[in-house]
């Protein structure tokens, strides 16, 4: 019976995502972008503009350049082509892979 009460809240649990505070029309616009390493190309005309209060996963295979793309819009990369605009009140949080930032005494 205590097994029947768990698993009937179970299907009703949701995970509810709330709009973050409403920053301005301007996100990020990211215009024909095209970035490679040598002979591997990762982007090649890559257009997209973010909505406000949008929510976007990026997902992809090991060296997919995923890492890549957000180093770029954190103007810590550079493309090879295209340009990268994030709107003035925009605020960006990012922990790279290597984790370099984080305290290890915490």
């Amino acid at each position: 019976m205590l097994g029947t009460d768990v698993k009937e809240i179970e299907e009703k649990l949701e995970i509810f995502i709330p709009n973050g505070p409403r920053l301005g029309n301007e996100v990020i616009e990211s215009t024909n972008i095209s970035k490679a390493f040598g002979d591997k190309l990762l982007y090649e005309h890559l257009s997209f503009k973010l909505p406000p209060a949008g929510i976007v996963g990026i997902i992809g295979p090991n060296g997919a350049g995923k890492t890549t793309l957000f180093r770029m819009i954190m103007g810590q990369e550079k493309p090879d082509k295209g340009e990268f605009k994030v709107g003035p009140t925009a605020k960006i949080a990012y922990v790279d892979q290597s984790h370099k930032d984080i305290d290890p005494n915490k």
